[in-house]
């Protein structure tokens, strides 16, 4: 700021404040503008963490959502005391400043006001976008785990007529010239029974 207006006088434009209490206010003023500008960008950090939900790359979006909740946290905690200070300025509950100066305490507080509200409504929305990240991720978990399941279930029977059949003991039909075509099918049989099975139950 001090480098604009002294790039402005150089210009021959001088800033019009006639006290301390009005220089005080240009420079919250000026504050304010780059507190805005900053909300705003954390606003759309929290659309794009939206739109970027059902993205297929987790570890990219689990990130950006984590960078932009503590980003809303944090200025979260820098509005929160601010808001405070300005109001009892404006109440008039600190003293030394000109009589008149309520209305520019109102124009600060109303500004901050508009910031504080857009950021809880960023804080609500990254906490729901987290919530439903989270679900996602634990629904998709689920679903590898119950295919490993089904697959599991299916392999454990033909597994174990094949290491039966590879015993070193004395089994049925072991030395009937088709056996290893026996086998095979009653194993295939086994897992098409299975399958059948598990969509009649609706695992599948």
């Amino acid at each position: 700021m001090f480098k604009k207006e002294q790039n402005d006088a150089l210009s021959g434009k001088m800033l019009e404040a006639r006290s301390s209490d009005a220089l005080f206010y240009k420079i919250l003023e000026y504050l304010n503008g780059d507190t805005q500008k900053l909300v705003d960008w954390i606003d759309k950090s929290v659309d794009e963490c939206g739109k970027e939900l059902f993205s297929k790359k987790p570890e990219r979006t689990i990130e950006k959502i984590s960078i932009t909740r503590k980003n809303v946290i944090l200025l979260n905690t820098i509005l929160k005391p601010q808001m405070i200070l300005f109001n009892k300025l404006q109440s008039g509950v600190i003293k030394g400043f000109a009589d008149n100066m309520e209305d520019y305490w109102g124009n600060i507080m109303d500004a901050y006001q508009r910031a504080w509200d857009i950021i809880e409504d960023d804080r609500e929305l990254i906490n729901g976008f987290s919530k439903t990240f989270d679900s996602l991720q634990v629904n998709k978990t689920n679903e590898v785990m119950k295919i490993l399941t089904l697959v599991t279930s299916i392999l454990l029977p033909l597994t174990f007529v094949a290491s039966l059949y590879g015993m070193y003991v004395k089994l049925p039909m072991e030395g009937h010239p088709a056996i290893f075509m026996i086998v095979a099918t009653v194993m295939v049989g086994i897992a098409i029974l299975m399958v059948i099975y598990f969509r009649l139950k609706k695992w599948m």
